[in-house]
């Protein structure tokens, strides 16, 4: 018998209460203390079921069992049978109905957390199960909550004094439920038809509510206190259940048919919202950036067939907040005036989340007018230039919103001409300058990130602009009255009869197709590099990593089917890498981004890598480490992924056993591209929440030491030498609470030939106010060194020669660090700069931690100048000579 089952033997009503005791707090020692795995059956459980029943426990041993049935049940479900799974389910249902009943709200709140772990457990264990147990525990687990929201809400609105642990309580139902659709796609549906549900009988309270405060009866007339009151909780609840809607619009994944049921069902709730008059505006219009959001993810929750034009006529919402000639809408014109309202009361400090909320949903619109109207009411200097970087950053974003919205006018057989392209070019290269006159005109690094943003942003912008230019470069200026498909048959019939301008156009796809992976792996970098960083507003910049990937691989996967007939190697084309390794890393990178979404679409992709990848190129286990650390869920981007793979995988049949067809193959893919990137820029585009989050990251400063601690500048060594190095590594701007999480610092230092400098670039020194990090041309290359170095999987350290370099020599050193209390860790290194000519060098660096999860996470280097000079004489310096 083992430790569990011995102390679960003890706890019965015949073992006495203090035997009990004992044995349960004996679990709970060996639980917190990490001493043992417990094996959980449904003998143990019941057992613990039996303790929280008894009514003699004290309530503190109550609340102990709960959390030994937390550790213990989750990880062990898939041991028990399915028949003893659903009795344990709905035994467990009832203890937590009891502990509901308890005063103490965080008890309540943790069973209910217990319960949806189990349920969360539960789903992927039944979801195949025989029977329909899965239906049966869902069906039986959402009646459960909803329920109990519902019979909370009652609870709050009907009492005229504000109840905040009630109200918490139902705060934290919701988050559950947020959680749960997020992990199972499958639940979003039936969720958010039953929030609906519960939004309409709010409502419907506070119609009851209306009749009474007109009421001239003293039994059921209430004051205007206790109205103001009721309205301010309803308003509260109706702002938590909104972001459970969002929640389930994210998830959804429904046909044409299935789209416009739900999209009828959520203007007839937005209606009911509207027509209850004693909502405050701001609820109305957070109800009315609801309908913006589902209008505006409209045409992406298709199911994308063979040709993307069959699904460009798809009805707007008659709600849609977009027009396509750039005129304010109906519904736009309501919002405007409802936002008039809130302006007119000078509540700012409202209009500015108002603002922050569009922008975060994409109303971009709305957020300039806000933001614009906002600029004159402040008096702080910092405070107008936030407002002002705000307001044209909405312009903008609006400009390459209605350029979305004209391909898909055009594509109903408006027109579309050169300034159409031309201007969402003129907003790329606007929104660099905002980027360049922001970071002119404040200092210090609390806007790190949205300086950082904005560029990659300004860059992504700026590279689907040129390759739109490309596509129709020397077209329309001859015809500007061609519809989508003459521009397409024009263009393509162009550039794939003339050898010279398929060779021109190639060459320009295949810059375009390295800038998008270069992005992508800034976007990896600029989403590890803030630890703060809230989860959605992480999914966010993670999904614009995706994107780009998408990008990269539908412009290099058009290079290569383009220029299959010349047989060319990509390094025709200006590309580094050899024609099999550049479009391998470009199906590898897709496919480890969509990991497990999409099993189809990654399983096309495997057919892509076979067909590219040689054994030499790469080998399956570093393919299978990369697919286990990332998963991105874009649902937008994924279709659009689908769609991508399927039609690429259709050219490469045509290619293999077609020969007679090879001579369409360049026309074919440049109107796939032009397909590829006609749908990708109507995905609607939205601020993180983070991007308003004004706060400096966790960065680091390396300094070199002597042997007493003191800052060296100047440090030499003799030529044939390497190195030593005496490192100390400064974390800043890091809480107590994140300094304890970190468990590890690791730092790269990298240097070569080329980086030889004299004395009027040596003294150039970069404040601290005015590091920009992420524009330096080795960032991204000297972090993705360090990420593979932490995971094990990198085999430079030392002294090599620069492959393509002329003879270049550079230097890697990985250097590891235990950070103290302080935030400061310590280390000795030696760098091997042997072959190093005599002169002066920089030294670039790169850092970053591990936390108690084992998460990687990038450190902003504060100070850049970093610098070693090699010297003849012996007079100076302390070496080790190479062996």
């Amino acid at each position: 018998m083992n430790k569990v089952e011995l102390l679960s033997s003890f706890m019965t009503k015949d073992s006495g209460l203090s035997l009990q005791v004992m044995a349960l707090k004996c679990l709970r020692f060996i639980l917190a203390k990490g001493m043992y795995h417990f094996p959980a059956n449904a003998n143990v459980t019941l057992k613990l079921f039996g303790v929280i029943n008894q009514s003699d426990f004290p309530p503190a041993l109550h609340f102990d069992a709960l959390r030994v049935l937390c550790k213990i049940l989750p990880p062990n479900l898939d041991t028990i049978p399915c028949t003893e799974i659903l009795t344990i389910f709905f035994k467990f249902l009832q203890i937590v109905e009891f502990k509901l009943q308890s005063p103490v709200i965080s008890e309540r709140v943790f069973a209910i957390h217990v319960l949806a772990c189990i349920f969360d457990k539960l789903l992927g264990i039944l979801k195949d199960a025989a029977g329909g147990i899965g239906s049966i525990v869902s069906s039986r687990m959402l009646t459960f909550t909803f329920d109990r929201i519902s019979l909370l809400i009652k609870l709050v609105v009907d009492n005229p004094h504000p109840d905040k642990g009630t109200e918490q309580e139902v705060k934290s139902l919701l988050f559950i439920l947020v959680d749960l659709v997020e992990r199972h796609q499958d639940l979003s549906g039936i969720v958010l038809d039953k929030i609906c549900i519960v939004i309409e009988h709010l409502v419907g309270m506070l119609k009851e509510i209306t009749s009474m405060t007109n009421s001239v009866s003293e039994d059921h007339h209430i004051t205007e206190l206790d109205k103001e009151n009721h309205i301010s909780t309803a308003s509260r609840v109706l702002i938590y259940l909104s972001q459970i809607l969002i929640t389930c619009f994210e998830k959804l994944d429904v046909s044409t048919g299935g789209a416009t049921q739900v999209f009828n069902r959520m203007e007839h709730l937005v209606e009911h919202v509207h027509h209850c008059s004693l909502l405050p505006v701001y609820i109305h219009l957070i109800y009315d950036f609801l309908l913006h959001f589902h209008a505006a993810y409209q045409c992406m929750w298709l199911e994308i067939g063979e040709d993307l034009g069959s699904n460009r006529n798809f009805p707007p919402s008659r709600y849609s907040s977009l027009s396509h000639d750039g005129s304010l809408s109906q519904h736009e014109i309501l919002i405007v005036d409802r936002v008039k309202q809130i302006l007119v009361k000078k509540d700012y400090w409202l209009s500015y989340k108002l603002a922050k909320y569009a922008a975060c949903n994409g109303a971009w619109l709305v957020a300039a007018y806000i933001f614009g109207e906002l600029i004159p009411m402040v008096q702080s200097d910092i405070c107008c230039i936030w407002l002002k970087f705000l307001s044209h950053l909405s312009e903008l974003e609006r400009k390459v919103q209605l350029f979305g919205l004209t391909l898909s006018g055009i594509a109903a057989g408006e027109i579309m001409t050169a300034d159409h392209i031309e201007n969402v070019i003129g907003a790329a290269n606007k929104l660099c300058s905002l980027e360049e006159a922001f970071d002119a005109s404040v200092s210090g690094l609390a806007f790190s990130f949205q300086r950082w943003f904005i560029t990659l942003r300004s860059k992504v912008v700026g590279t689907v602009a040129d390759v739109l230019k490309l596509l129709s470069m020397n077209l329309l200026s001859q015809d500007a009255t061609r519809s989508t498909e003459q521009i397409e048959a024009r263009i393509l019939v162009q550039h794939s009869n003339s050898s010279k301008g398929l060779s021109s156009l190639l060459q320009l796809l295949a810059h375009a197709s390295s800038q998008f992976m270069r992005l992508v792996k800034e976007f990896d970098l600029l989403a590890t590099s803030f630890i703060v960083m809230d989860r959605k507003s992480m999914k966010i910049v993670s999904d614009l990593g995706l994107s780009c990937s998408l990008l990269a691989f539908s412009t290099g996967l058009t290079l290569r089917f383009a220029s299959f007939h010349g047989k060319q190697n990509c390094s025709t084309y200006g590309l580094e890498t050899t024609d099999e390794q550049f479009h391998t890393q470009l199906v590898l990178d897709l496919l480890r981004r969509l990991g497990f979404t999409d099993l189809e679409t990654s399983k096309n992709l495997r057919h892509l890598l076979d067909f590219y990848r040689s054994s030499r190129s790469c080998s399956m286990q570093e393919f299978l480490n990369e697919v286990s650390t990332t998963c991105v869920e874009a649902r937008d981007v994924a279709k659009l992924c689908k769609y991508s793979v399927q039609r690429f995988l259709s050219l490469q049949a045509i290619l293999v056993h077609e020969n007679n067809g090879t001579s369409r193959i360049p026309r074919d893919t440049l109107q796939l591209l032009f397909n590829i990137i006609f749908s990708w820029i109507q995905i609607p585009f939205r601020t993180p929440k983070h991007f308003f989050l004004l706060r400096p990251p966790i960065s680091a400063e390396l300094i070199i030491t002597n042997e007493d601690g003191k800052r060296i500048d100047d440090i030499t060594v003799f030529s044939g030498f390497q190195l030593p190095l005496t490192l100390c590594i400064q974390l800043r701007n890091i809480s107590p609470d994140q300094l304890y999480q970190v468990s590890k610092l690791y730092c790269i230092l990298h240097s070569r030939t080329s980086f030889q400098v004299f004395s009027a670039n040596r003294d150039k020194k970069v404040s601290e106010s005015s590091c920009q990090a992420w524009k330096s041309d080795h960032m991204v290359g000297l972090n993705d060194k360090l990420l593979h170095f932490t995971t094990g999987t990198t085999e430079r350290d030392g002294l090599h020669a620069m492959e393509n370099a002329g003879g270049t020599w550079a230097v890697d050193k990985f250097v590891c660090f235990d950070p103290n209390e302080k935030g400061q860790g310590f280390a000795t290194c030696l760098l091997n700069v042997s072959a190093f000519p005599v002169g002066s060098y920089q030294i670039k660096w790169h850092s970053c931690c591990i936390d108690n999860n084992g998460a990687y996470w990038s450190l902003m280097p504060l100070n850049t100048n970093q610098f070693f000079t090699v010297q003849e004489s012996s007079n100076s310096g302390q070496s080790v000579r190479v062996p």
